[in-house]
């Protein structure tokens, strides 16, 4: 009976330790800077506070439970939904795509999702790493229109310049 005793403390104090271990996990992803949330069968069953932010819910308590196609825009479901299949197919790696969210109020952002599974029995459990990149993506194209506006002005100049050289040589053609 010692034998058993002395077991049933070991299972004791391996279960506070995988407790402990397991707070400590949830505090790493609740602390994160970046948007993290873990679905189970596309529904999420744990979000941090910066997904919470980016998707304007006052509380994550507000996204668990749903699913993450209410919150996507409904143009990235098939590659989100696609590439979630691979992931639990046992893709090696996490893999990256570039979608959009719908955030609680409407507003549409973009985003790059890192999607990786993560080990469990029914191999159903995903964790997403969300970044937005909006203000990336507006000034990427506003950088774009302004060398659009350049090359457009630089062109104008040229011609400017080969119509002065060509009313200059009429000029002296007629002068001469």
């Amino acid at each position: 009976s010692h034998c058993i005793a002395h077991g049933i403390d070991m299972e004791q104090g391996l279960q506070q330790q995988i407790g402990a271990l397991n707070r400590r996990m949830r505090a790493v992803f609740e602390l994160a800077p970046v948007a993290i949330w873990i679905t189970d069968a596309e529904r999420i069953v744990f979000a941090n506070r910066a997904c919470a932010t980016l998707f304007g819910a006052s509380e994550r308590e507000a996204l668990i439970g749903r699913s993450i196609h209410e919150l996507l825009a409904p143009e990235s479901c098939e590659a989100v939904r696609r590439t979630v299949t691979q992931a639990l197919q046992g893709a090696a790696s996490a893999s990256t795509i570039h979608e959009r969210i719908a955030r609680l109020d409407g507003h549409q952002r973009d985003v790059v999702i890192a999607i990786a599974s993560l080990p469990d029995h029914g191999h159903t459990v995903v964790q997403m790493v969300i970044t937005d990149i909006s203000e990336r993506e507006r000034e990427n194209r506003e950088l774009e229109r302004s060398r659009r506006r350049l090359r457009s002005l630089s062109a104008s100049m040229v011609q400017a310049r080969e119509d002065e050289r060509r009313r200059i040589a009429r000029e002296l053609h007629d002068e001469l």
